[in-house]
């Protein structure tokens, strides 16, 4: 080999090792730059966690690992471990992304601003909650996604604006346990839907952001007269009886619904109970729909006037029942249910009747009577469980343009005061 071509050799020999001295220096910086983030204790799966936060055999990691484990974090749901008393307004602050948080039984004290960056939230899971006792003011202080928030029972004190960027149509929940409510959100729009099951609670601060006020039967006429001196935009209604049970799961001390006095007449096989459900079918082959909600409205209280009689036989007769075959199934239920008929009565029947080509109105109302426009007239009319001479004039004139018998809504209407002076309604 000559000289020139040894030069040659030495000289790429050098740019060789060069290379490869300088290859592995970029690769240790970047290892290094990795360990300065990272940590420098890897598992092993080759993942590198904090070496601030959990032990290298920690199981899922989902996002930034927290520095501090609340519990299982999987899929965007956290289930905090047993033993937590106490939530901080730092506890949650690597949880960026967390959709639903499940809260121990250990729990006892919340501080303000716990959910402050956690806008993929979507619940709040309470129930296994009994020592809290109190909802701090500000709890969830950013936007979210949550739609529905259930206070669990045992809670004293509600803090204010605990939920301070409430979704518009969002359902607060409130327990009989409550004693004091704050304001629930700051924007002053009367969007949320508030089921309230404690009595006596001042709604001075919540009525503003409230859309409808949802109160057990026993405590409506009380938050009627809060809500008229709050002069509120907030409508108040009586607790949907499916709600009525709400918290009632393992606590023998929520309200439960009372049995309709007319629920006796489901113990009587051959002439069933009017059902909605069954609307525009016969009942088993005895009575139409129409005419078994009329004889459930006229026993409603327990009574029968020789009026309601009278009534009812029409109906019956204007449907083609034969009136022998009719009075002897009727007087074979008022004799197990053990309802007599009033003989002495001074009522005589409306002088305005119904003209008697009735329109056909298809759409009925939820309870299958009239048609969804006089129900929904009627039931607005009782809502404070009267009815003035101007809204029974209103209701006629109602009622005769859809052809309707006129003894047959008063009978609907006092089947429906006498179920919400019983609280069914």
């Amino acid at each position: 080999m000559g000289f020139l071509d040894k030069l040659i050799n030495d000289a790429a020999e050098e740019l060789k090792k060069k290379a490869e001295e300088a290859k592995n220096q970029m690769i240790q910086n970047m290892k290094n730059q990795v360990d300065g983030i990272l940590g420098t204790d890897y598992g092993s799966n080759g993942k590198s966690y904090f070496s601030s936060s959990v032990d290298s055999d920690s199981n899922d990691v989902e996002d930034d690992e927290p520095k501090i484990c609340l519990g299982k974090f999987e899929n965007g749901v956290l289930i905090i471990s047993e033993g937590f008393k106490k939530l901080d307004d730092e506890s949650m602050e690597d949880y960026k992304h967390v959709h639903k948080v499940i809260f121990p039984a250990s729990l006892e004290k919340l501080n303000e601003d716990v959910f402050s960056e956690t806008e993929d939230l979507e619940e709040l899971d309470f129930s296994r909650v009994s020592k809290l006792k109190e909802i701090p003011d500000n709890l969830v202080s950013c936007e979210t996604k949550i739609t529905e928030f259930i206070i669990p029972q045992g809670v004293k004190k509600v803090g204010d604006g605990f939920l301070s960027e409430a979704k518009a149509g969002t359902k607060i929940f409130v327990p009989e346990s409550v004693k004091q409510l704050g304001y629930i959100n700051g924007n002053d729009d009367n969007d949320l839907y508030v089921y309230l099951f404690a009595s006596g609670i001042d709604i001075d601060d919540v009525e503003r952001d409230i859309n409808t006020l949802y109160v057990l039967p026993k405590d409506y006429a009380d938050y009627a007269e809060k809500l008229k001196d709050c002069d509120s935009e907030a409508k108040l209604r009586k607790m949907p009886e499916e709600f009525i049970g709400f918290y009632s799961k393992g606590d023998a001390t929520a309200p439960a619904a009372q049995p309709a006095p007319s629920s006796v007449l489901s113990d009587v096989p051959t002439i069933p109970v009017y059902s909605p459900k069954t609307e525009g079918k016969k009942q088993q082959g005895v009575f139409s729909d129409r005419l078994e909600s009329i004889i459930e409205a006229a026993l409603q209280d327990g009574v029968l006037t020789q009026k309601e009689r009278e009534i009812i036989l029409r109906r019956a007769e204007k449907e083609g029942e034969d009136l022998d075959e009719f009075e002897i199934m009727f007087d074979a239920r008022l004799s197990q249910l053990g309802i007599k008929v009033e003989e002495s009565t001074t009522e005589e029947p409306s002088d305005i009747q119904a003209p008697e080509d009735a329109q056909d109105n298809s759409q009925k109302g939820p309870d299958g009577m009239f048609s969804e426009r006089l129900e929904f007239l009627i039931h607005n009319a009782i809502e404070d469980g009267q009815i003035t001479e101007k809204e029974r004039n209103v209701i006629i004139r109602r009622a005769q343009a859809e052809g309707e018998d006129l003894d047959e809504v008063d009978i609907y209407i006092q089947s429906l005061l006498q179920k919400q002076k019983m609280g069914e309604l």
